[in-house]
């Protein structure tokens, strides 16, 4: 017998067992002669111990129709059916308007073959669905909440075998394939069954499109990092930034050109820091300078003539006051262009590469100290000759000491001996 065969029975009993309560109430047997009008196929009512009329329940030679006179099924009911508790597999129960059971939308089931369905209360706060009673699942599309027909495979199931993927989580099922996972702890995966962080990523990629799906010039996508301090923002056409506290940039990646800005959106050049943001310091910094890499090269001459045509300055910056030492770009770019960058202009200077100076520092050095070695070369030959002119004249002093002591000795102190005695004392000085 099936699931409708035996509705039906039990409806037709109902009927009957009332019919009958309805006469011993009344103390009297059934009367030999019985009134009243009735329609075809309008199943009896007693209206009164000797009278019957209609009743809403409609005989349509095989269905039967409560409050409808065109049953489209075994028992059809035009109307709301309430009950505490419906149970049974369902596996021949189609069509379900689920509106009618316990209050639920509508839209809630469109079969319920194959389920366990349990709905409790009379409205639609309070309610449950119970999907998989017997905790079948192990790890697969079915049975859960499925759409379409009996070949979809799009579904919401929870693994409840034990040791099943993702078991006692929820799966999200299309095409046959689980596409999303919710652990039991609350991680949510995409593409794996065993996410380990909060929102995990597996063989694809996340985006997050923004304002106008981030189709236009200047529409922004944010992605907030721990608070809503801390965000890592795309602007279409501008560039990728990351900020920390209301201070954005902190960095920038522009769009056309992938340089990178400090506390600037315009990096104006391969890695910018914004004027007045402050030093950059590090433990080193490498600039390529292989032989590899260079052609025409050629060793810096009157370099220590070109510096000596620089000027080195102190001064105040005028956004912070601070006080510094340096040079005047305008200045180094009429003597030395090369170190010197320029606004688009060709006017306004922006800026010394001074590490470049270095090489011309280097060189006029190096001339510099050539001219120090030829001079020294120069004193020292002139110590020499000084040297041996001393030496000669301190045998002259000698010889005239000799001269000297030999005329005091003879006792002569003519005009010779004073002459001795001036060139003695003028070489002794």
């Amino acid at each position: 017998m099936t699931c409708r065969q035996a509705l039906f029975a039990l409806l037709l009993l109902s009927c009957f067992t009332l019919c009958g309560v309805a006469q011993e109430s009344s103390g009297q047997n059934t009367p030999s002669t019985i009134t009243g009008t009735g329609k075809k196929n309008f199943v009896p009512v007693w209206l009164a111990p000797s009278q019957l009329g209609n009743s809403n329940i409609y005989d349509s030679g095989g269905r039967i129709g409560i409050g409808t006179t065109n049953p489209s099924s075994t028992l059809s009911v035009n109307g709301t059916a309430t009950a505490t508790e419906f149970s049974g597999s369902g596996s021949g129960l189609t069509g379900v308007n689920a509106s009618e059971l316990g209050g639920l939308e509508s839209s809630a089931f469109a079969q319920l073959g194959g389920l366990v369905n349990q709905f409790t209360g009379t409205n639609e706060t309070n309610f449950d669905t119970i999907v998989d009673y017997t905790n079948s699942n192990s790890g697969q599309y079915t049975p859960g909440f499925r759409f379409g027909g009996t070949i979809s495979g799009e579904s919401i199931a929870s693994a409840r075998v034990m040791n099943s993927p993702n078991q006692y989580g929820i799966d999200f099922w299309t095409a046959f394939a689980n596409r999303m996972s919710i652990t039991n702890a609350g991680l949510v995966g995409i593409g794996t069954t065993s996410p380990a962080y909060q929102l995990d990523v597996n063989n694809g990629d996340a985006v997050v499109r923004g304002s106008h799906n981030f189709t236009n010039s200047g529409d922004v996508a944010n992605l907030y990092v721990g608070d809503q301090y801390h965000v890592i923002r795309a602007t279409n056409a501008l560039g990728l930034g990351l900020g920390a506290f209301g201070q954005f940039p902190g960095v920038y990646i522009q769009d056309t050109t992938g340089w990178v800005g400090i506390h600037t959106t315009q990096p104006q050049a391969v890695f910018a820091v914004a004027q007045g943001q402050g030093y950059a310091v590090a433990d080193g910094w490498t600039t390529y300078s292989s032989r590899r890499w260079k052609t025409n090269i050629h060793t810096l001459h009157g370099a220590l003539d070109t510096v000596e045509r620089l000027r080195g300055v102190s001064y105040d910056t005028k956004d912070t006051g601070k006080h510094q030492i340096g040079v005047i770009a305008e200045e180094v770019g009429a003597v030395v262009p090369e170190v010197v960058s320029w606004e688009k202009n060709g006017k306004d200077a922006k800026g010394v590469d001074y590490g470049r100076l270095t090489a011309l520092l280097i060189e006029a050095t190096k001339e510099q100290q050539k001219l120090i070695q030829q001079q020294q070369r120069q004193i020292k030959a002139q110590q020499a000759a000084l040297s041996v002119q001393g030496a000669k004249l301190t045998a002259l002093a000698s010889q005239m000491r000799t001269v000297q002591t030999a005329l005091k000795a003879s006792g002569r102190s003519d005009p010779l001996l004073l002459a001795a005695s001036t060139q003695l004392a003028t070489i002794n000085h």
